[in-house]
């Protein structure tokens, strides 16, 4: 699950800065350096690395993309579309926000299945305490009435 969160974060990061970039009209190429710069992840950052190689090959940016790339299938495949009916600034704007709210959904399922295992650890660490704090008292007291 955090995989998974994480590829559709990056991928989300990497369709953002993308997509902005080659909105306003900059080359595919450069478009990439600067990505490459941006994106935080080392294994994406090589993905990116492996891309520009490709296409500075004469590869479109469609056929750029590992055998066993990091990106999602949806990605590759959303990728040659945008490609081949020329809307590819339109196509990644949408892959950015598509992939943002598959990770903000994933991250409140997280939270919500983790919430009732903290109430619990909580609620544990409370009786213990309450138990070290009490425990004593008490023993102290029955201590005191038998004297």
């Amino acid at each position: 699950m955090i995989g998974r969160i994480v590829r559709n974060y990056n991928t989300a990061q990497v369709s953002h800065h993308f997509g902005s970039l080659i909105a306003s009209g900059i080359t595919i190429l450069r478009c990439l350096e600067i990505t490459q710069k941006v994106v935080g992840n080392s294994i994406f950052q090589s993905e990116i690395e492996y891309m520009l190689g490709k296409i500075k090959g004469g590869a479109a940016l469609s056929q750029s993309f590992k055998e066993d790339s990091k990106f999602p299938g949806m990605f590759v495949k959303l990728i040659r579309v945008g490609e081949r009916t020329g809307k590819l600034p339109q196509v990644i704007d949408y892959m950015a926000r598509y992939y943002k709210g598959i990770v903000d959904t994933d991250v409140k399922n997280i939270s919500t299945i983790i919430e009732p295992a903290i109430m619990v650890l909580l609620g544990l660490m409370v009786a213990g305490l309450v138990i070290t704090v009490i425990g004593p008292i008490y023993t102290l007291i029955s201590d005191v009435g038998q004297t």
